[in-house]
């Protein structure tokens, strides 16, 4: 796309109604973006797939941050996830993957180092929980 902007132009002024039906009617829907541009979301499924990949490929969801770009975004995923800023749906995701959070996991389970999740105590609920979701996962694979 051209890269026009909704809201003001660079000289401060607003697009009036008219200017904004032409870069409708040519294609701009989004606000600073082009019709080509990928949502965030489009983004996050894509690396999510390659990790898929990955995982059919070499058994594990460990990619070497020098493995760019999917290395860096795994990393990503990890700060997030201990930043509290990624959402429930996407450690779900994550955690079916069988997804090596670190050395320890908010749901108050440890993993070891195959990345596999040793209950810690005090959990239970939490791993009743896991343990179920889990099971319905593989049932929904089955």
């Amino acid at each position: 796309g051209l890269g026009f902007k909704w809201g003001k132009t660079r000289s401060g002024t607003n697009l009036d109604k008219q200017d904004s039906s032409l870069l409708v009617a040519t294609g701009h829907t989004q606000v600073g973006k082009s019709p080509s541009a990928k949502s965030h979301r489009e983004k996050w499924n894509e690396r999510y797939h390659e990790l898929e990949t990955y995982k059919v490929k070499h058994g594990h969801c460990n990619v070497p941050q020098g493995q760019r770009p999917l290395g860096k975004w795994v990393n990503n995923q990890r700060q997030a996830y201990k930043k509290s800023k990624l959402s429930e749906e996407r450690v779900q995701k994550l955690d079916c993957l069988g997804f090596n959070w670190g050395n320890t996991k908010k749901s108050g389970t440890n993993l070891n180092q195959q990345g596999d999740e040793a209950p810690l105590a005090g959990s239970g609920n939490d791993q009743k929980w896991h343990a179920r979701y889990r099971e319905l996962m593989k049932y929904k694979a089955d």
